[in-house]
């Protein structure tokens, strides 16, 4: 994250520069009666705002939560708290010094959070690992479900699509997405593929075995779909939005997605619409109003510092 804000910085600049040069947009003085061009100075443009963290807190059926841009904690009714972004950066640092011997290393997480409907809390979350001079980038969605265990403190669990939704819905709502549909026409259109994919899981095949043929050959879609966040609630449907992994490393300081549309089931079906409202808690197309667009930071080593 702060080689990509430096890097903005650095384009930012350069654009300044070239906006602040000689350069000046012709244009006509009407008053002069004639079609004699002058220059006329334009503005430099304004330059994009800081991400700025706003307090929020409400409480959501048994958890009352509290986002004050440092962290999003989240209380039960026995009043144990629970620091989400904290305990997720923290696992993940773990979890590389134990899969992939990160010794020596130094880790950043950023958090932002995009909804919370009920028990579901949705987030963008972008990691880097500093090893041996070499940077490795991951970013995207998440939507976890809070869950009270350890007497009584809430902690929370990965939620995938299909804990809420049919194979048959999620593969509808993929081949309703035009890209998509339009790369698996074409796959079979050239005799790659013999006909158009019957289950979730063999689309994800397909998307696996010919990378290329999707997004441009630039992102591709993740294996599962553990990577998403919850959008905004439509009369029946629920539009959902999943990170667009990029494949190689210069595209890795862009941010793409693509849109689901899926049908509302009973399931969670309460809370999201009291979320869609902003009756309680909020979902995607409101965090900025809400929670602000700024980041929880979080930084350490491989000795935990």
């Amino acid at each position: 994250m702060k080689l990509l804000r430096v890097c903005a910085c650095i384009v930012s600049f350069g654009c300044c520069l070239a906006c602040s040069s000689e350069h000046r947009e012709p244009a006509f003085d009407l008053n002069a009666g004639s079609s004699k061009a002058v220059n006329v100075p334009i503005p430099d443009a304004a330059p994009s705002p800081e991400p700025v963290a706003k307090a929020w807190a409400e409480v959501i059926g048994e958890y009352k939560f509290r986002w004050d841009g440092k962290d999003l904690m989240i209380m039960s009714g026995s009043d144990r708290s629970l620091e989400l972004f904290r305990t997720d950066a923290e696992t993940r640092v773990r979890w590389e010094q134990r899969h992939n011997d990160a010794k020596g290393c130094s880790f950043d997480s950023f958090y932002r959070p995009l909804a919370v409907a009920g028990p579901l809390v949705s987030f963008e979350n972008e990691s880097s690992t500093l090893c041996g001079g070499a940077i490795t980038n991951t970013w995207g969605y998440r939507t976890v479900k809070l869950v009270s265990r350890h007497e009584g403190k809430p902690t929370y669990e990965a939620l995938a699509l299909s804990d809420i939704f049919s194979d048959a819905d999620i593969l509808d709502a993929c081949m309703g997405e035009q890209r998509i549909k339009d790369a698996v026409l074409a796959l079979i259109e050239a005799g790659k593929i013999a006909n158009v994919p019957k289950s979730f899981a063999e689309l994800k095949r397909i998307m696996a075995n010919f990378r290329s043929d999707f997004f441009g050959g630039r992102y591709f879609l993740p294996e599962d779909l553990d990577s998403f966040a919850l959008r905004s609630v439509d009369g029946e449907h629920i539009t959902i939005w999943i990170g667009l992994l990029p494949i190689a490393p210069p595209e890795r300081a862009l941010r793409h997605h693509i849109e689901l549309i899926l049908p509302l089931r009973e399931k969670y079906r309460g809370a999201l619409l009291a979320a869609d409202a902003k009756k309680s808690g909020f979902l995607m197309k409101d965090a900025d109003l809400l929670v602000g667009n700024g980041f929880a930071e979080f930084e350490s080593d491989s000795k935990g510092n």
